[in-house]
């Protein structure tokens, strides 16, 4: 039996693979030419069709299946997608999720790599189209990514193609190291220990493939101009939009077209926090550059400066692979002072400044685990904005607050931005903001997230996701409730022994002084003991606090028969007087409905779960679509607000404002990167513009709550009734994911027309 080696094109020396789930397969080699002109259009690199010789084995790379019997792997004539001959695998598959067989093929990621290949399947598995590769500068390698469903054909084969331009934007060099077909168990879901659902069992699985292509795609476009040194005689003040999916990056002297403003303006209610921004792009280095605010003014009106960040880029990895990720460039930091991370771009690396118990202040490499960072040495940002150093061609962003507050005059308030160099010319930037004539209510959804933090009683700071002191509890608590989080979901137990209880009292103080929400208390750790006697004690403290009702937490994330099993401890847990809440699957509905009060449910939207547990009359959140630390802002404003109300859930439980665990909080490289929206300080805390972006997310469900409440309303007096017939209307069309200002400018729009209306047929 043999294939053949079709070179289609140019370029690289190939070792091609078929990964199945399941088996690992070594390859043989082919050569090509190296070609010198970069393509302008999709060019294939290597083919296999399998009908030719066929020179090498193939054996079975990769799987966690506790026993692999293969019963044949080679090229076969009983199916094809094109000619006359496919590569078939046949194995049966004992216990494990996954197997692999893979052709290898080396070929650097300079351009973006599109695999494709077809597929056809036997038996109770899926097979899927995808490759593998390697990081050259760290050597880490089998770094896996899976591929997407293309079309079904009528004879059974399906073609798939695996995709990602965006390992483009690797900080480190990456090379393919093989194309590879892998096989899972049907409705095969990330592993989960105990749930035998989605694991072989004695699974035969049957797989062809065919028609394998390694295509090298165009270089996507640069976002902007890239400015040439003649084009810059002195620095540009750009504004841009704060929240978007593109990036101004300090390893690119592009400012991305879609990011550029006129004018740098905002629009807010009051009692909003509003978030405008604008980057500074100069031909020659800067010095000391000193950028201030003037308060916002109309007439007698003043409303205080904006609160003035840089946006720090820094290199983060990525979850291309969760044990080996990529590091890629995000701007993601809000700082005052720019100098306590440093970044050196040539090398990858990157450090913060701390301060050890010794008192000595010095820089700690965070590029790489290192234990000479510990969680006890002090690290501060600054209380405002310091001078920043610009180099050339680097674009710096900046970042700007403002809180309108109760009782602000409505109408246009203007206010500079005063750059000042210590080597250029001074610059000002006129902002305007206008100020509506409303105050906006708190969210229709109830927003919360998971906060590991427990009361740390000896009052002596660490740096952890786990430990506060008060003052770094009260800091957290007032930076979750100025986003909009009233109500975060708490790990700090009760205690035992003679001082039980006191850390918990200590804990409700700090929330009771912050003025966090008291409706129900979401109580992790009340899920951690059957002792009843516990549940009471935290249903008393609870009760004596204020909070309406308290919620225990079951498993997390359980399914199936673990699911099943906590049927008994939370019967026996309501009739104490406690509430369930759960992070869950949507098998939750069936197995335990009909008790679980807060189903938190993990993934995309589900309109009809939402319904049934309304009908129930309990309420349903949403969670990890995706978690927490997701350097993209828009993502969270897409899955989290507008498009959440209309699926009829009641609100969202994140996880989590803060993750790290038993390592550092300011080094995902020392553990791969966990969910987290901020970072802690020794007194205080670091936001990113996700986190800004998660605000944006509940301020457009605030301005909607607005709207709703016009149009109750409106609907009830006849001179009003139609035109709320016809926001109705609109707001049950209107496409709440595209385009999020035109969305909100809707909202304001109809919610000053019918403010007027309403006042018009009151007089």
């Amino acid at each position: 039996m043999s294939f053949s080696k079709q070179l289609v094109g140019s370029v690289l020396c190939a070792t091609l693979t078929v990964a199945l789930s399941g088996q690992t397969s070594a390859g043989g080699q082919a050569t090509a030419t190296r070609q010198s002109v970069v393509p302008q259009k999709p060019i294939v690199l290597w083919k296999e069709d399998f009908e030719g010789e066929q020179p090498e084995k193939f054996a079975l790379t990769h799987h966690n299946a506790k026993q692999v019997t293969v019963a044949f792997a080679g090229v076969s004539e009983e199916h094809a997608a094109g000619g006359k001959r496919s590569f078939k695998i046949a194995a049966t598959l004992t216990e494990g999720n996954y197997a692999y067989w893979i052709i290898k093929v080396d070929a650097p990621f300079t351009h973006p790599l599109k695999i494709r290949g077809k597929v056809r399947r036997e038996g109770e598995v899926d097979v899927q189209v995808g490759y593998y590769f390697r990081n050259v500068d760290t050597g880490a390698s089998s770094l896996v990514r899976q591929g997407t469903k293309i079309a079904d054909r009528k004879d059974g084969w399906s073609t798939w193609e695996c995709y990602d331009p965006g390992l483009l934007k690797s900080a480190q060099q990456l090379r393919l190291q093989a194309v590879g077909v892998f096989i899972f168990p049907s409705a095969w879901r990330r592993p989960r220990p105990a749930q035998p659902q989605h694991y072989f069992k004695n699974t035969a699985a049957v797989a062809y493939v065919d028609d394998l292509e390694v295509i090298r795609m165009p270089r996507p476009k640069p976002p902007g101009k890239v400015p040439r040194p003649q084009d810059i005689r002195e620095y540009r003040v750009v504004p841009v939009a704060p929240l978007t999916e593109s990036r101004i990056l300090a390893s690119s002297p592009v400012i991305p077209d879609d990011m550029k403003r006129d004018r740098l303006s905002m629009t807010a209610a009051q009692d909003e926090y509003e978030s405008a921004s604008f980057a500074i792009l100069s031909g020659q280095q800067l010095d000391q550059v000193k950028v201030t605010m003037t308060d916002l003014v109309q007439g007698a009106h003043r409303i205080a400066a904006a609160d003035l960040r840089v946006v720090k880029c820094w290199f983060l990895p990525t979850d291309y692979d969760e044990w080996l990720p990529i590091t890629v460039m995000y701007p993601e930091l809000l700082l005052h002072d720019d100098e306590l991370i440093k970044v050196d771009i040539p090398k990858v690396k990157q450090s913060i400044r701390a301060t050890t118990t010794g008192g000595e202040t010095r820089y700690f490499d965070i590029s790489k685990g290192n234990p000479e960072l510990k969680p006890e040495y002090t690290i501060e940002d600054a209380a405002s904005l310091q001078p920043v150093q610009i180099r050339p061609f680097v674009p710096q962003q900046f970042w700007l607050t403002v809180h309108v507050p109760v009782g602000a005059a409505p109408g246009e308030y203007r206010a500079e931005i005063v750059i000042e160099p210590q080597n250029a010319p001074s610059r000002r930037m006129p902002v305007v903001l206008r100020v509506l004539p409303f105050r906006l209510p708190a969210p229709v959804l109830e927003y919360s997230h998971y906060y590991r933090a427990k009361l740390k009683t000896d009052g002596a700071p660490l740096i952890s996701s786990e430990w506060k002191t008060e003052q770094q509890l009260e800091a957290e608590f007032r930076d979750m409730q100025s986003h909009g989080v009233n109500n975060p979901a708490i790990y700090q137990g009760v205690g035992s022994g003679p001082d039980a209880g006191k850390a918990l009292q200590r804990y409700l103080t700090v929330w009771d002084r912050v003025g966090l929400s008291k409706e129900r208390l979401f109580m992790v750790a009340a899920g951690a003991s059957n002792e009843l006697e516990q549940q009471r004690k935290r249903l008393a403290m609870a009760k004596r606090f204020g909070f309406r009702d308290l919620y225990a937490f079951g498993s997390d994330e359980a399914s199936g028969e673990r699911l099943l099993a906590q049927r008994n401890f939370w019967t026996r847990t309501r009739g104490v007087g406690l509430k369930i809440a759960v992070a869950c699957n949507p098998d939750f509905d069936e197995l335990v409905g009909d008790l679980l009060d807060a189903p938190i449910l993990g993934g995309p939207a589900r309109p009809d779960l939402a319904a049934r547990v309304r009908q129930r009359g309990y309420r349903i959140y949403m969670y990890g679509n995706p978690q927490y630390g997701h350097p993209n802002p828009v993502i969270y404003r897409r899955n989290f607000g507008l498009s959440l109300w209309r699926a009829g859930y009641h609100g969202a439980v994140s996880y989590a404002y803060q993750h790290a665990m038993t390592w550092h909080p300011w080094n995902d490289f020392a553990n791969g990167r966990f969910p987290k929206m901020t970072y802690p300080t020794t007194s205080g805390v670091v936001g990113t513009i996700s986190w800004e972006g998660f605000r944006e997310t509940i301020d457009d469900v605030r301005y909607l709550t607005r709207l709703l409440g016009l149009l109750d309303r409106a609907t009830a007096q006849p001179a009003t009734r139609k035109a709320a017939t016809e926001i109705r209307g609109w707001l049950d069309a209107v496409d709440l994911t595209a385009d999020f200002d035109a969305v909100r400018a809707g909202l304001i729009e109809r919610i000053l027309a019918l403010q007027t209306a309403l006042e018009t047929g009151a007089r």
